[in-house]
């Protein structure tokens, strides 16, 4: 998502969200987006509502987004292997080790 640090999940949503979601009937747009996977929703959601203004920021997404259509395969192993190390590590915190 950036070229210089990671996407972070704890971003502030501007405050004007609630009316954003509500006015552009967003929530159809990110249901559709995370096909019934949580994570993916709250991705989508921060994604969208945060935004870029920087031109290199939105060329940088646009390229990976060319890669990654170029390249569905991949990210859907990529994808499954974070699910994976996230689940995994979740079970471990749960157990108590």
């Amino acid at each position: 998502m950036h070229r210089d640090h990671d996407f972070d999940l704890q971003d502030a949503l501007p405050p004007n969200e609630a009316e954003l979601v509500h006015d552009l009937d967003l929530n159809t747009l990110f249901t559709a987006m995370a096909n019934r996977d949580e994570f993916l929703y709250r991705v989508s959601k921060i994604a969208v509502l945060s935004g870029l203004s920087d031109p290199d920021d939105i060329a940088y997404r646009q390229q990976v987004l060319v890669d990654c259509l170029a390249h569905p395969e991949v990210v859907r192993q990529i994808y499954a292997i974070a699910v994976s190390a996230v689940s995994d590590e979740h079970k471990l915190f749960h157990r108590g080790c």
